[in-house]
């Protein structure tokens, strides 16, 4: 049996991680800090490995926790989603304890962490960065072959259209009255596909070909989940108490109805998600990637030229909509069919 280089282990995960930095940030075009961070001048960028590597330690611990409870479905993902969603605004962010929309309840504004902690970071971040990361390193995409297909072409194109989208929602457009601009926008997105092509190239070039028993052994887990409560406590003696256990309240509530999903599952699969990520083959292609980059980039600008801009911002809202509903009758639907289950068994 072969040993598992240090590579093979972590390469993998760190590009889950940065999948996830870029839907939860780059995506939504979470673009303020950053714009303030270079008013201090371009070698302040730099700075941003902390919070890419702060990504990469919260999902590792995503990982950890799909392999341990081997999950793999739509429910059990969208769970686990709600839960990093939930630490990313109420501990790595200020977003759930701070103003917002809507009415206050026991000092939160549920909307707050309806949108986007259970909504955007539920149905987006985890479920599509996990599945990204399976069809990237079983050579599902493609990106080994130079030739640049239709498939290929209409990808690149979708996923241009869905940035420039987001590029105006309401909430960075009353940051930049003006529109964001150019050269930042520029910054933006090439440090967005430069992550993603040298991650992408990284987690291939290892060949992994199998994922970790246990990701995070007994010292590990103690130090990493230890440093995430550290962080936790941080942000809540920075918050109202009675805000604070709201907070605390919903995020157990939601590791409640993970737990009993799992427990109740008819059957359990032998592999999560994660796993069936591996064995990986297949090298990235540069050239392929560069070709679809460039594609990706064409369409934003023509996007850019056309000036759609209230468009967009009208279709935002109508997806924040679509969003924060499913958000909110998301838990309602896993009560009932947890209720199915226990009474089936």
């Amino acid at each position: 049996m072969s040993v598992m280089t240090a590579g093979q282990r972590w390469l993998p995960l760190l590009l889950f991680g940065t999948l996830g930095m870029l839907l939860s940030e780059f995506a939504i075009w979470n673009i303020a800090p950053v714009a303030r961070l270079l008013d201090h001048g371009p070698l302040a960028a730099s700075l941003l490995v902390v919070p890419w590597l702060g990504y990469a330690l919260v999902f590792v611990v995503i990982a950890d926790l799909a392999v341990r409870f081997k999950v793999r479905d739509a429910v059990g993902l969208v769970l686990l989603g709600s839960l990093y969603g939930l630490f990313n605004e109420g501990v790595m962010a200020d977003k759930v304890f701070g103003p917002g929309l809507g009415p206050a309840v026991l000092g939160l504004r549920p909307l707050n962490m309806t949108f986007t902690g259970l909504s955007w970071h539920a149905f987006i971040d985890v479920p599509l960065g996990m599945l990204l990361v399976k069809l990237i390193l079983t050579d599902r995409l493609g990106l080994g072959d130079p030739r640049l297909t239709r498939r290929g072409c209409a990808a690149a194109l979708g996923f241009a259209c869905w940035m420039y989208s987001w590029n105006n929602f309401a909430a960075v457009q009353d940051r930049f009255p003006a529109g964001i601009p150019a050269r930042l926008q520029a910054f933006w997105l090439g440090c967005a596909l430069a992550l993603g092509g040298l991650s992408i190239h990284a987690a291939l070039a290892c060949a992994p070909m199998s994922a970790p028993a246990e990701i995070l052994d007994g010292r590990k887990k103690a130090w990493v989940w230890g440093l995430m409560a550290a962080a936790a406590a941080l942000r809540f003696r920075l918050a109202e108490p009675t805000a604070a256990l709201f907070f605390t309240m919903v995020v157990l509530a939601y590791w409640g109805l993970f737990v009993l999903h799992c427990r109740l599952r008819p059957t359990v699969p032998e592999r999560s998600l994660y796993e069936e990520s591996f064995p990986a083959h297949g090298r990235l292609s540069w050239a392929k990637y560069l070709k679809l980059a460039a594609v990706f980039l064409s369409g934003f600008a023509a996007l850019s030229a056309l000036g759609l801009r209230k468009t967009f911002m009208a279709l935002d809202a109508v997806m924040i909509l679509a969003m924060v509903a499913a958000a909110v009758a998301f838990p309602a639907l896993v009560v009932k069919r947890l209720v199915q289950a226990a009474l089936a068994g």
